[in-house]
């Protein structure tokens, strides 16, 4: 597992035997934590994998800077045949910024048990 740290927050990235990787941002991502985040996700995409979950249950708060990271995150992973998922859990205040940003629609389904 790796870990990306910057001013407000951290990145751990993680492998599934599936040959997935979960994202999960922990504490602010906001525009001063963004720029970590994207980096950390595109060397992630650049890694391949058959599918990226992002697990935002340990965010603690999400802005704007931080709803394009994950808009550009999965155009960028989709353009690279990359399957791109949200873990069903996330507080309510990330679940209602998603929505009210449209940014769930964007976003697979996570299945746990699939093998995609």
């Amino acid at each position: 597992m790796a870990l990306i740290q910057a001013s407000g927050g951290a990145v751990f990235i993680g492998t599934r035997e599936s040959g997935g990787i979960v994202i999960t941002p922990v504490g602010e991502v906001d525009s001063a934590f963004a720029p970590t985040m994207l980096v950390a996700i595109r060397e992630a995409i650049a890694g391949e994998p058959r599918r990226i979950v992002f697990d935002l249950a340990s965010v603690t708060f999400l802005d704007s800077a931080g709803c394009d990271v994950l808009a550009v995150a999965c155009g960028e992973a989709r353009r690279a045949g990359i399957r791109v998922a949200l873990h069903e859990d996330m507080t309510r205040m990330v679940r209602r910024v998603l929505a009210v940003t449209m940014l769930l629609c964007d976003f697979d389904p996570e299945l746990p048990s699939s093998p995609q």
